[in-house]
């Protein structure tokens, strides 16, 4: 699957513009981390498991994870103009 659907299907993103300018500004991670990496704990790779990508069109292999950022739940502000913010997933999975 491209990255830029993904990111929109994972709920990282909402919308292909903002997944581009993600992956673009190099703020998407593909890959994964061994189950006894520190990410799980710290948030800090240290498996060397995740690569960043700035291509669009990237194919993500079924099964493996993408991040945006460091991981964590990232709030944003909401699109729709009302006041507030929207909370999006950093991390996902491409199971298609």
């Amino acid at each position: 699957m491209k990255l830029d659907k993904l990111l929109v299907d994972q709920k990282m993103a909402r919308s292909r513009a903002e997944a581009q300018r993600l992956i673009k500004q190099n703020a998407v991670s593909v890959g994964g981390c061994v189950r006894d990496c520190t990410f799980f704990n710290t948030g800090k790779c240290t498996c060397g498991g995740w690569e960043k990508i700035t291509d669009t069109q990237y194919e993500v292999p079924v099964g493996w994870c993408v991040k945006v950022g460091n991981g964590f739940w990232r709030t944003v502000a909401r699109v729709d103009g009302r006041q507030g913010v929207d909370q999006l997933n950093g991390v996902g999975r491409c199971n298609i």
